[in-house]
């Protein structure tokens, strides 16, 4: 199991392309794993305050707030691939 991880490690390495998807596959899973945090994060405090415009913003930043971090991701990896 050890070398078989190994060996698909070192194709990944060895492969510009193949690289590149899996940096963004990892790196779109943990944008939706920040989004979701933060979403919740800010629905929590825009719940307590009496704009319901707030309420519509922090539902609305949902989409741009996962790019953003893909895009971040992305660009933090870009040194290695």
């Amino acid at each position: 199991m050890l070398d078989y991880l190994r060996a698909a490690a070192d194709t990944v390495v060895s492969s510009p392309a193949l690289a590149t998807l899996v940096v963004l596959v990892v790196a779109f899973l943990v944008a939706r794993v920040l989004a979701r945090i933060l979403r919740l994060v800010l629905v929590r405090m825009t719940r307590h305050t009496r704009n319901h415009w707030d309420d519509l913003l922090a539902d609305a930043l949902a989409g741009p707030l996962s790019a953003c971090i893909v895009l971040i991701a992305f660009a933090a990896a870009l040194p290695w691939i």
